[in-house]
């Protein structure tokens, strides 16, 4: 096992997401133990009465754990996932976290409780049964579930006293249903598959996002879940694709993906998953769907009766300058309007209180495009 301490570096403040994924190369082709610690820059470590700890594990944009300071010398450790995570526990009745100590053992043989609203620590010198009292560092051991996978970790604090304390850093072990020990960093700053990806890229097409990436080498690989978010970051899957088990070939996945609206922008990663049940994330890419085409929705209503007002949705992929002509049957031009015309989808009104019953012709024109409809007053 490799000794070596590698931490990432995290901050409460702010959760960044890369735009542009690029290529990973991911090196691990023999399953073995491996935790993934986040150190907690020390200007972000200090929480007083009133603030709260929101924990991801393993960053996958799901919240695990939250810890509150209360203004009753009690931290409230709550379950984010509810009811899939539990922590360690002391077996009096009482069912408080338990603070174990540097190289303490964490694993299914604990007294882990699952919860769905909120475990104290009692954090006060008066307290007759905190575990917690006083200047306390110390570590909370952690079960999770994470792609339907168990997963065991840590969290590590220090209480100073009745009014602060410190989230110093967290860590999980990469393999599903394997133990480790409080204070264990052994491991590397993500969780590794052994696959090399050298492009991922979401462009727009006519009617959809292409979705593409490329592998140079998989090793040991089950598969790819590619997964969707829009600016909240709600992850779902939206397709999976078969891995090459281990290859050292070039291999090529495409999606298309059609379920997008015009000016969304859409985020893509890829779950991915080895054979031996581990998962990591790719970097994010990014793609914003807007139809490069002029078109026009049908006249609403039509026919219209002579003096209310019919309507019509223009797309058009850039903001530019158009005209409305309105002609009647025998050519002649009968009204003219000039238009701004937005990127991506404006909505026209059109009056008809000057135009008598009959037939006519609607006409929009931009610099490079025309195109007419049939209206019908009545």
């Amino acid at each position: 096992m490799n000794n070596t301490q590698t931490l990432t570096s995290f901050s409460r403040k702010l959760q960044q997401y890369s735009s542009l994924g690029a290529a990973f190369l991911l090196t691990a082709p023999v399953a073995q133990a491996e935790v993934i610690a986040t150190n907690i820059d020390p200007a972000d470590q200090v929480y007083n009465i009133g603030d709260i700890a929101v924990i991801d594990i393993n960053n996958d944009g799901v919240n695990d754990f939250t810890i509150s300071n209360t203004d009753y010398a009690v931290l409230a450790f709550r379950n984010s996932n509810a009811p899939s995570n539990s922590v360690i526990v002391a077996n009096t009745g009482n069912y408080l976290p338990v603070p174990l100590a540097y190289g303490a053992a964490i694993n299914s043989s604990q007294n882990f409780m699952t919860y769905s609203s909120a475990l104290d620590f009692y954090v006060s010198s008066s307290s007759s049964y905190g575990l917690w009292k006083g200047d306390v560092t110390a570590y909370i051991g952690i079960r999770f579930i994470a792609d339907g996978a168990t997963h065991y970790g840590y969290i590590h604090l220090r209480v100073v006293d009745d009014s602060q304390f410190l989230l110093l850093d967290y860590a999980y072990e990469c393999l599903p249903d394997t133990p480790l020990t409080a204070g264990d960093l052994v491991g590397g700053s993500t969780c590794f598959l052994s696959v090399e990806l050298s492009e991922f890229k979401a462009r727009t097409a006519q009617d959809h996002l292409d979705i593409g990436w490329q592998t140079e080498t998989e090793i040991e690989h089950k598969g790819f879940q590619l997964q969707r978010a829009t600016e909240g970051f709600e992850w779902e899957d939206i397709a999976w694709f078969e891995g090459q088990g281990t290859s050292m070939l070039q291999h090529e996945y495409r999606y298309a993906d059609r379920a997008v609206q015009q000016g969304v922008q859409y985020y893509y990663r890829l779950k991915q998953v080895a054979l031996d049940g581990r998962i990591s994330y790719s970097d994010i890419t990014s793609g914003l769907f807007y139809n490069d085409r002029f078109t026009m929705s049908p006249l609403m209503p039509n026919p219209v009766v002579q003096g209310e007002n019919t309507f019509i949705e223009i797309k058009n992929p850039k903001s530019e300058p158009a005209q409305v002509t309105i002609l009647n049957a025998n050519g002649r031009i009968d009204a003219e309007q000039r238009l701004d015309l937005q990127t991506y989808e404006t909505r026209v009104e059109i009056q008809t209180a000057n135009l008598a019953a009959g037939l006519y012709f609607v006409k929009i024109a931009t610099s490079d495009y025309a195109e007419y409809q049939k209206l019908v007053v009545q």
